[in-house]
């Protein structure tokens, strides 16, 4: 065969390749896909189940699952959470490694874990780069109660709620640490919108905490008053209509106040109802 027929054979093949592989991608076929997925769940490699014909069910190591969420929607911090691992001795799937906070964010992000399955996450691969293809139209499949929970779904309620809500807090500035303070991440500045960090200073005859705005301390963009923090609480129980003779409710202060709001001259406590919706 002459050398240019062979070529135009190359490139002719390839052309059909190309669209076949396209008709393959094709929106229209992606139920299909959706159902390959349902028909094996891949939960060999999912840590604390097993798929047994074709359905995940919980096996011996959901003990681990569990304690992370339900630690997680307590309030413990992920190194709190680690810890308790470490010293239960639970081991990870595929890694002798110690849990870190990657593994445990993933796990707290997977719906599996209450039972339910959401199918096709990320658009279908390129058949030549083998990684996602944005350009693919796809369409994700959320299914409620697939199979057998690990926890339950008040559990992860509490737990998507936390993981949103810190969320929104690092992207206003706030990184919470153990021991963090329990009104860091909730008294912001009315003037900037930085968040108030504490503070350990002192005068002549005493040493006390006062409370800054990151925006005047770190970025030097902002006015806004230091203020000592007796007379934030001062403030806070005033508004909330508490004895301030009394020891500070931390509890009560977490359940109903969204976040406390420093200007000039005023200290403004905005409050959540009990949707979860901000009132003044």
């Amino acid at each position: 065969m002459p050398k240019s027929d062979r070529s135009t054979n190359a490139r002719f093949s390839g052309k059909v390749c190309l669209n076949d592989m396209e008709k393959r991608s094709s929106p229209k076929t992606l139920p299909l896909v959706h159902l390959c997925h349902l028909s094996h769940v891949g939960s060999n490699h999912m840590l604390g189940y097993d798929e047994i014909d074709g359905k995940l069910t919980p096996n011996e190591d959901a003990w681990i699952i569990k304690l992370i969420f339900e630690q997680y929607a307590a309030g413990q911090t992920i190194v709190e959470i680690i810890r308790s691992l470490e010293t239960k001795g639970a081991k990870r799937k595929r890694s002798d490694r110690p849990y870190n906070r990657p593994a445990l964010f993933a796990i707290l992000n997977n719906e599996a874990y209450v039972g339910d399955r959401c199918i096709q996450k990320t658009p279908p691969q390129n058949y030549l780069t083998k990684k996602p293809d944005p350009t693919v139209a796809y369409e994700t499949r959320y299914i409620h109660n697939d199979h057998e929970g690990i926890v339950s779904r008040e559990t992860w309620n509490a737990s998507q709620r936390r993981l949103k809500r810190e969320k929104e807090e690092r992207a206003r500035g706030v990184y919470r640490q153990a021991g963090t303070h329990f009104m860091y991440g909730k008294v912001f500045c009315e003037c900037c919108g930085k968040p108030y960090r504490r503070y350990t200073t002192k005068n002549h005859t005493e040493q006390f905490k006062v409370w800054r705005c990151v925006g005047r301390v770190k970025d030097r963009k902002c006015s806004n008053r230091h203020i000592r923090e007796t007379e934030l609480m001062a403030a806070i129980s005033e508004q909330l209509s508490w004895n301030p003779e009394e020891e500070f409710d931390v509890w009560a202060f977490g359940e109903l106040v969204d976040r406390v709001l420093v200007s000039g001259d005023a200290v403004k406590a905005v409050l959540a109802d009990e949707n979860g919706r901000e009132s003044a």
